[in-house]
């Protein structure tokens, strides 16, 4: 709107020294007949003028309404695309934090299942262990007992010779 003010001032400026020059200009016989036709000339200019400049002021106010709106879409659109990217940068970072927790319950869980397998090995091998004792133990008692039974579920005999 500024920016069209000093076109006005000169254009007002024109207007008026384009008045009393154009005055001069003319013949005496129009001067004599047309005093009052003189006056309504002037007139008419200065309408049209005014008519002139209050449609280039109105071009230019569209003109700088045009240019804010533009600014403020620009303004939202940047804003929208800051926010985007912050809400962007906010979701890989808990994608990022809730990876490294699942990838730390999944060692936790590995670990205890280590765990669990080495506490069944060594409860394997101590039954083991204690399965070889026991059949060491009853294998020396029981030699002095008679052989189990065949599959057939008969007591063998012993044959000396």
């Amino acid at each position: 709107m500024r920016a069209g003010l000093p076109v006005l001032w000169a254009c007002l400026a024109l207007a008026l020294c384009a008045g009393p020059l154009s005055g001069c200009s003319s013949s005496s016989k129009a001067n004599a007949g047309g005093a009052n036709g003189q006056g309504q000339e002037v007139s008419e200019e200065e309408s049209a003028q005014k008519k002139q400049e209050a449609a280039e002021l109105a071009k230019n106010e569209e003109l700088l309404t045009q240019i804010e709106t533009k600014k403020r879409e620009e303004e939202a659109e940047h804003k929208a695309k800051k926010s985007e990217a912050e809400l962007l940068a906010k979701e890989r970072k808990r994608i990022a934090t809730a990876e490294a927790e699942a990838r730390k319950r999944v060692k936790a869980a590995e670990e205890k299942a280590k765990k669990k397998e080495a506490a069944l090995k060594a409860e394997a091998l101590k039954r083991e262990q204690e399965a070889k004792r026991t059949t060491t133990t009853t294998t020396s008692t029981s030699s002095n007992k008679a052989p189990p039974p065949n599959e057939s579920g008969s007591v063998p005999q012993h044959v000396t010779e």
